[in-house]
């Protein structure tokens, strides 16, 4: 069985179906979504401390006593 669609008719349905996904999920939306910036930050973070100085563990030992 074929179906014949236009375009302009998918792209509705398409359009359709995801603002229908996105009211009915929008929690799962925003945790994927947040996870998502999370895992930038995280991500930006790791390459931040990359380009950093280290200091020596026992120069910090030596401040801590």
């Amino acid at each position: 069985m074929q179906v014949n669609i236009s375009e302009k008719q998918l792209k509705k349905a398409v359009k359709e179906s995801i603002r229908e996904m996105l009211s009915e999920h929008d929690s799962m939306l925003r945790d994927v979504l947040k996870e998502a910036i999370e895992d930038i930050a995280i991500g930006y973070a790791i390459e931040q401390g990359d380009k950093g100085k280290f200091v020596d563990e026992k120069e910090i030992m030596e401040l801590l006593r």
